[in-house]
């Protein structure tokens, strides 16, 4: 059975916001624009996809709005399922061991309570005030999903597609860095969401 973990705050930040070497390893942030790393290794597939919040829930702040808590929760539940948004082929036989849907501190659903929700509010608006980068990560966000998979059959994996483009119009384009024997990237769009293996 799949285990499904949310990544905590402090890793989400490290990875996605707050450290140089995670914005030095990412590609610049633009809006209709992600990235997916697929790797096929083995039996073992694993997909990482980092999107700018914007391409997929419309905005990148602290949920304000019960549409905008609305929208968070629907690609909450949309993405821990990652049938909703990439398709195997059903001959590889490819089960999920592993999920891990990441959503920047800022955006995230399940706050641990409603005071420290209310003062890291507060510590923002302050920062504002005061000239601090709060400002760059209300407009910044990036989001991170990771998922592994075991394939019975990976010699039957020869392509995958995205349907990330159906459900979120404002996504334009991901490049993909695809490795197995072999490396490559290819840039997929609504009219060319298939990833190629061979």
């Amino acid at each position: 059975m799949a285990r499904l973990l949310n990544t905590s705050t402090a890793l989400i930040l490290a990875a996605l916001s707050g450290s140089a070497s995670a914005q030095d390893s990412l590609a610049p942030h633009v809006h209709g624009a992600a990235e997916l790393q697929v790797v096929l290794d083995g039996q073992l597939l694993s997909f990482s996809l980092q999107s700018p919040a914007y391409n997929l829930v419309g905005f990148e702040h602290a949920p304000k709005t019960e549409e905008e808590k609305a929208l968070l929760a629907e690609l909450d539940t949309t993405m821990r399922s990652p049938s909703n948004w990439i398709k195997l082929p059903d001959a590889a036989g490819c089960a999920l061991d592993h999920a891990e849907v990441g959503q920047h501190e800022e955006m995230t659903l399940n706050d641990h309570d409603d005071d420290h929700s209310h003062d890291h509010e507060h510590e923002h608006e302050h920062e504002h005030e005061n000239g601090g980068n709060a400002q760059h990560m209300d407009e910044h966000m990036d989001l991170s999903f990771d998922y592994r998979f075991t394939c019975r059959s990976p010699q039957a994996i020869k392509s995958a597609t995205v349907t990330l483009f159906e459900r979120y119009p404002a996504l334009e384009s991901i490049e993909a860095q695809i490795i197995n024997e072999t490396q490559s990237i290819q840039t997929l769009s609504a009219d060319n969401p298939q990833i190629r293996f061979k």
